[in-house]
């Protein structure tokens, strides 16, 4: 008995070195997923009617075939097409942005249409959708409206104003 009084216990191991590196190890991937989401939220430059990124114009060429141009969008809007509205019915632009009009038919058949810009979507059947994308090259107010049928005299239209 003598012999367990003279040993002196094995000290405790502190419990603060592991809950120091839980937190160290929490705390990086707490800012990975913050960058990670960022730059998918960078990536993604679709807004309801108002945004700005940087734009990239590629350009094809060779020597006797034509040239072919790719937008990539300055700003991308969603439209709602239904019976017989646009939601929104007023989108803002900036002189020179190119624009991607991604248009949803929600109910019955539509298109999407802006004269001064030559932008006409294809006429497309509820649930569908359609893009077109163009470069908003004057400044001013113009219509968009649907070219089926009346659906134009029965409200189906909005104003694009650039700006």
């Amino acid at each position: 008995m003598e012999e367990n009084q003279n040993q002196t216990p094995a000290p405790e191991k502190s419990a603060a070195p592991n809950v120091m590196l839980i937190i160290a190890v929490v705390g990086v991937l707490a800012v990975f997923g913050f960058m990670l989401t960022r730059s998918k939220s960078q990536n993604q430059n679709t807004t309801p009617v108002q945004g700005q990124v940087e734009a990239d114009q590629v350009v094809t060429e060779t020597d006797s075939q034509p040239v072919n141009v790719v937008l990539n969008p300055d700003l991308t809007v969603t439209v709602e097409g239904g019976e017989f509205y646009f939601k929104p019915n007023e989108i803002k632009v900036k002189v020179g942005q190119t624009v991607k009009i991604v248009f949803n038919d929600v109910q019955g058949s539509h298109d999407f249409v802006i004269d001064e810009f030559n932008v006409k979507t294809p006429q497309i059947k509820d649930p569908n959708t359609a893009e077109v994308t163009f470069v908003a090259d004057q400044a001013g107010s113009f219509e968009y409206y649907c070219s089926v049928g009346k659906h134009r005299a029965m409200g189906m239209k909005g104003t694009l104003v650039v700006e």
